[in-house]
Formats: C-alpha cells, structure tokens, sequence
C-alpha cells in the first residue's frame, strides 16, 4: 500500500514555554531541518529505541490544542541508518538558496 503523504504529518505540543526554552524549542523556525531521536516514521509515527527521524518545521507553536510545532518527515530510519549532526541554523531556505 502506498503511504498516504496528507497523514504525514508530526505534530508536537506543550503548553510549557519553560520547558521548550530549556530544550531550545521556543527558537524553531519554519523550514527549520530537525532530527527526532528515538523516532520511526516507516509506516507510521512513533517510538523506536535507536531509530532516527528528519523533518522540517512546517507550522509553528500554538498554545490552541492540537497545533504546534508541526513538522514534515522527510526521511528516517528504523535501524540507526542516519547519524545526525548538530548543526545550528540548517533552513530549506538555505540549502536551496531562497531569499525570504
């Protein structure tokens, strides 16, 4: 079955702004490239030890219940395949040259 790419969404939610400062969360911008640890998107989203999900910030925090910070899977890896990088500031704007 081919997967349906409406539903692929991932979507993320606190009402905690202490804690999304603590993880750095409250500076996401859209486009913003971000690694999920622990994450399978393969079929579905959820919880894998030592799986790697990459997305990209696609719709930004809300304290209305159910939005925020919203991202789209683009690749991931149920069996450690990808080894992200901390790299401060990676934008689709920037890998493809946008100006905004």
């Amino acid at each position: 079955q081919e997967p349906d790419f409406e539903e692929q969404g991932h979507i993320h939610q606190t009402a905690d702004q202490n804690a999304l400062k603590e993880a750095g969360l409250d500076q996401l911008k859209l486009g913003d490239v971000v690694a999920l640890a622990d994450t399978d998107s393969s079929w579905n989203h959820g919880y894998l030890r030592g799986s790697v999900a990459i997305g990209v910030v696609g719709q930004g925090d809300s304290p209305r219940s159910g939005y925020g910070p919203g991202l789209t899977v683009i690749m991931t890896s149920a069996i450690g395949g990808i080894n992200p990088v901390v790299t401060s500031g990676v934008n689709v704007k920037d890998i493809f040259g946008l100006k905004v």
